[in-house]
């Protein structure tokens, strides 16, 4: 079982190495377009933006927070 489990993880590590620079670029593209995202929510006047949007936009970020990471199994406590 031991053994199995280090294969398939040094599998993956080979493949996470061969294949990084798109892992990193994927990753940038994903991190620009949420700062471009914050950015539009942060300069909008409140009035232009509708409720319901704003609303929206709050429970997704309020979300990512240190309790779903936990469930998610990306920290642990």
């Amino acid at each position: 079982m031991r053994t199995l489990k280090a294969q398939r993880l040094k599998k993956q590590v080979e493949y996470e190495y061969r294949h990084r620079e798109e892992i990193i670029e994927h990753l940038l593209e994903e991190a620009q377009a949420e700062a471009a995202k914050l950015e539009a929510m942060l300069t909008t006047p409140a009035e232009k933006m509708p409720r319901e949007e704003a609303q929206q936009a709050f429970e997704e970020y309020r979300e990512d927070d240190e309790d779903s990471y936990f469930e998610q199994g990306v920290i642990e406590r």
